[in-house]
């Protein structure tokens, strides 16, 4: 009975291994496939279904963005910004409260003068958006704010983003630190304006930080989660090829993710457990203390979004390793102050090197000067600033900072009272709303009234950003 529940147990092990293995080649080399089959189908409904024959272009572009590929989508534009409303998910009204929580105003809009000022709506994640498409009046929304929209994953041929283009002449700036959006974006010639920081530049450094008096304790650390996309295997066979008991690795898993069971078999099946120190759903000041007891930082995901860990990790002074061929963090951000890029093939050597070099690289400074919130506060401002200019339109006021720790929030907590709630400004541009609003005067006098409701003045003064 035990040989036979051992031999189930090594079945098991062997088919989970093969299915990661499987769905690893998918999500890499397997990408271009998929994305020429959706481009093939493409082509041969152009003709046949519209709205079909979109769907494959935008999937295709998704799954492999390539300049041939940008080519077709712009020449669809035309027809593209005409069926776009097709595309976009539906979600449902009752999610306003979660939405809300998602977006953040970080300049109120003074509607004091002869010209509206405009305020400036920051808005979270992708899912966040169909919410606007689907119940809000965008068209009297960009009015009043310029909208900054900070999507949650890489891949911006997304109708979930490109919606927001029927608002023309309004420039709205989408956040995309992979350059490849970035430049899919461009390519477009919209309203909708590329800038090259994200959810990593964002990062609160008065929660990460050093800490004084800690000592290394682990080899390296991964912030990651229960889901495959973040290819643990490739740790777990970099230690089983090390075969040293003593180098130890955190594994620091959030609540996220279907896959635990699994990695758990994989744990085994690379005999690696005594490598490992797991730790599940930490708060962010625990785990700036465990990222500070770490020598490196990894990520080891072929694509997800603008990655907050590893920056979480430059802020405590550790430098990372992170994949050439990731999909999603700024390239750029690592260089030879903050860590290493490497081929999928180095992972072993990586580890191996860090655990000697480690304190060769000073990740904080260069974070500070370069990704601190402040810093990207200033960099948005500005490039509001000149859109405004450029448009002939009233810019006196700068931004309030914000952080991601780990949902939005005000950098300065004092600032939660002179903005206007999020709540409250999603709340008056629903278009059920606006129905009972019979003119812009009422409009003005609402949105001032809601800021005023409050006790505080609804428009604070020209106020200077200032690196602390």
């Amino acid at each position: 009975m035990k040989l036979i529940n051992r031999l189930t147990h090594s079945l098991i092990q062997n088919k989970i291994r093969l299915k990661w293995k499987i769905m690893d080649l998918v999500r890499t080399k397997g990408m271009r496939w998929i994305s020429s089959g959706h481009f093939i189908q493409y082509i041969l409904l152009k003709h046949i279904i519209h709205r079909i024959n979109l769907a494959h272009l935008f999937a295709a572009h998704r799954y492999w963005p390539t300049n041939f590929i940008s080519k077709f989508v712009c020449k669809e534009m035309p027809l593209v910004a005409g069926r776009i409303d097709g595309f976009v998910d539906i979600v449902k009204i009752d999610q306003l409260k979660p939405i809300a929580r998602r977006t953040i105003v970080l300049k109120n809009p003074d509607i004091q003068k002869a010209h509206i000022e405009k305020g400036v709506l920051l808005i979270t994640f992708t899912e966040t958006f169909p919410f606007f498409f689907n119940y809000i009046d965008c068209h009297q929304l960009l009015k009043y704010f310029y909208v900054v929209l900070e999507p949650s994953w890489a891949g911006y041929c997304d109708p979930n983003i490109l919606f927001w283009m029927k608002h023309k002449p309004h420039p709205v700036i989408v956040q995309a630190t992979e350059i490849k959006d970035f430049h899919f974006l461009q390519a477009l010639k919209s309203n909708l304006i590329p800038v090259t920081f994200g959810a990593s530049d964002w990062v609160d450094m008065r929660i990460f930080q050093p800490l004084p008096g800690i000592k290394k304790e682990y080899d390296a650390i991964y912030v990651t989660n229960y889901n495959p996309i973040k290819r643990q295997h490739l740790l777990f066979r970099a230690l089983n090829e090390m075969r040293d008991p003593n180098y130890k690795v955190v594994l620091a898993f959030g609540r996220d993710g279907y896959a635990k069971s699994e990695i758990n078999h994989l744990i085994e099946y690379y005999n690696v457990s005594n490598n490992l120190i797991i730790y599940e759903a930490l708060p962010q000041p625990q785990l700036n203390e465990i990222l500070n007891m770490s020598k490196v930082n990894l990520l080891l995901s072929f694509k997800e979004g603008s990655n907050r860990s590893i920056f979480e990790a430059f802020f405590a002074n550790v430098p990372g390793i992170v994949l050439r061929n990731n999909i999603g963090v700024n390239k750029d951000y690592i260089n030879e102050m903050t860590g290493r890029l490497i081929e999928e093939k180095e992972v072993l050597q990586a580890l191996l090197y860090f655990k000697t070099n480690w304190a060769q690289y000073n990740p904080r400074a260069w974070a500070l000067d370069n990704i601190s919130p402040l810093v990207t506060t200033r960099k948005l401002s500005r490039c509001l600033q000149k859109i405004a200019e450029d448009k002939g339109e009233l810019w006196t006021r700068e931004l309030v900072p914000k952080v991601n720790a780990p949902e939005v929030k005000y950098f300065y907590p004092e600032d939660e009272r002179s903005m206007l709630d999020s709540q409250t400004v999603v709340s008056l541009f629903l278009r059920t709303n606006f129905e009972h609003i019979k003119s812009e005067q009422v409009l003005k006098n609402h949105i001032l009234g809601r800021s005023m409701s409050k006790g505080r003045e609804p428009f604070e003064k020209i106020r200077e950003v200032k690196q602390s």
